[in-house]
């Protein structure tokens, strides 16, 4: 399966010779440039040095993830997805649980409505109102696709 990369704008570039990264960045950037909505439901848990993140994916949504600083456990409770990351391209329905190494990005594609939940260790000093999500990723440096843009 082949994710939307025809939805990019053209950059000059051959997008059949990007890596799945790259790939993955670059709708990325589309989507921001192009004000699709990227929020969904969350749901927070934290007990100790545990934190726990739901959230609802509608059907027929497309989603970039930022880049997870930590390996984290992931489960899909309810619905089924296809996911891109830089080791390739998997289709996971529920019930389905994995662990996922530090650094992974993901695009998502929701075939039917999802409920996630990612499984976190965090130091037991913090708390729901510290900056978790930055403490457990990052966004991607997307100025190789912003420079490419303004060169066209």
């Amino acid at each position: 399966m082949d994710f939307p990369i025809d939805v990019l704008p053209d950059l000059g570039i051959d997008v059949s010779k990007l890596t799945n990264l790259q790939k993955i960045e670059a709708i990325e950037y589309y989507l921001k440039e192009h004000g699709v909505p990227g929020e969904f439901p969350l749901r927070h848990f934290k007990d100790d040095c545990r934190y726990v993140r739901e959230i609802f994916l509608p059907a027929n949504s497309l989603i970039v993830t930022r880049v997870h600083n930590f390996g984290h456990t992931s489960v899909i409770s309810q619905g089924k997805v296809t996911i891109m990351t830089e080791y390739g391209i998997e289709t996971l329905q529920a019930p389905v649980t994995w662990n996922e190494p530090a650094g992974i990005k993901r695009l998502i594609y929701v075939h039917a409505d999802t409920i996630w939940n990612t499984f976190h260790v965090v130091p037991k000093e913090m708390n729901m109102t510290d900056d978790l999500l930055n403490y457990l990723s990052h966004n991607s440096d997307l100025t190789w696709i912003s420079n490419l843009a303004r060169l066209h």
